[in-house]
């Protein structure tokens, strides 16, 4: 079964057994009188706004032609960007001499940028990818990192966030296509974080980037804050305080009983369960190429195993609920598959391996 499917017959299935964002800076002003400038890209367009297309009209890195039309949404090559690049970083900007692909290509080897059209011209025409942005700055930085690191560095400096909007090595987007707008911004950002300051060469010897580990996962203030909005997915009616304080309370219990959950190097899947009070229920719903579902009622002699044990299998979605005094007061969604965790239909964690 699919993710989502296993996810909606999941949740489908428990709720009739049941009833039985990123915030911004202001960015930099720069001053252009923009008759003239960028005539293609309507002033209404992100990268104006933000101050991207200004900043590149006076940054050096366009020549004549292009700040005339920009062709913003165009996918950006190579070579198009290496030589942007080489524009903004000041020394290889006083070493660039006219800006021809060669000159360019001649300094990407003198630093030992790792760029694919040093060694093969057909190359230079290629698209550029996300990853090799990141590949071209850490390297400009001095490090001589693997993509993740390559990646880990990007974020690290405030150059970029990931396409899914949360700063993790999996969400960066490494093989999606680079447009010229996005480039610039790439760029802008570089400048505006001090790291275009100064080229640096790429050492031959690999290095580890120690700040990979940060952003495997969403960030411990992202959880928190997801968690936050999980507590009041579901508010109930005013006045309900009792309904409240258990709805806040199982936010964060479903959040610890997920934590727990492991899977062995032969793919049994082990849940190990929170403890329940007397009127406290938690309904299961686990599915694989089988499906697994059940109803464990605490009572006052507490009679919960200590965990719940699934046989081997490749791929595991589950779907935990929690009742008090019989109202529904929270949820739990996980799979193996996608590696997210969602709590009261709000994801509180991406990339989260098992």
């Amino acid at each position: 079964m699919t993710t989502q499917t296993n996810k909606i017959k999941l949740k489908t299935t428990a709720l009739i057994l049941a009833a039985g964002i990123m915030a911004a800076s202001a960015p930099p002003a720069y001053a252009l009188d923009a008759s003239g400038i960028f005539t293609d890209v309507p002033r209404d367009h992100w990268a104006w706004k933000n101050g991207t297309l200004p900043w590149a009209a006076q940054a050096g890195i366009l020549n004549e032609k292009q700040t005339e039309t920009f062709n913003p949404g165009e996918v950006i090559t190579e070579a198009e960007f290496l030589t942007m690049m080489m524009r903004l970083f000041p020394d290889t900007r006083d070493k660039l001499g006219t800006g021809t692909t060669e000159e360019v290509y001649a300094l990407a080897r003198e630093y030992n940028l790792p760029a694919a059209g040093i060694n093969d011209p057909a190359k230079r025409a290629d698209a550029l990818t996300r990853i090799q942005v990141a590949r071209l700055f850490s390297a400009a930085g001095g490090h001589h990192y693997d993509d993740e690191g390559a990646i880990a560095y990007m974020y690290e400096h405030g150059i970029t966030k990931g396409m899914d909007g949360e700063s993790t090595i999996a969400g960066y987007g490494s093989s999606q296509k680079v447009s010229r707008v996005e480039a610039v911004q790439f760029l802008k950002m570089a400048h505006d974080t001090g790291i275009a300051s100064t080229m640096q060469k790429m050492p031959e010897q690999p290095s580890y980037n120690p700040a990979v580990t940060r952003f495997i996962s969403s960030s411990p203030e992202t959880v928190v804050a997801n968690l936050h909005k999980a507590q009041n997915a579901i508010l109930p009616k005013r006045g309900q305080i009792r309904d409240y304080n258990a709805i806040n309370f199982w936010a964060k219990r479903l959040y610890e009983t997920f934590q727990k959950i492991e899977v062995t190097h032969d793919g049994t899947l082990r849940i190990y369960l929170p403890s329940l009070s007397e009127h406290q229920t938690l309904i299961y719903h686990v599915a694989s190429d089988k499906w697994y579902s059940g109803e464990i009622a605490g009572n006052a002699r507490s009679n919960v195993p200590a965990y719940l044990e699934f046989p081997a299998s490749a791929d595991w979605s589950v779907m935990l609920m929690a009742k008090d005094q019989g109202t529904i007061v929270g949820d739990m969604y996980y799979d193996t598959a996608s590696q997210t965790i969602e709590i009261n239909n709000i994801v509180i964690q991406k990339h989260v391996k098992k």
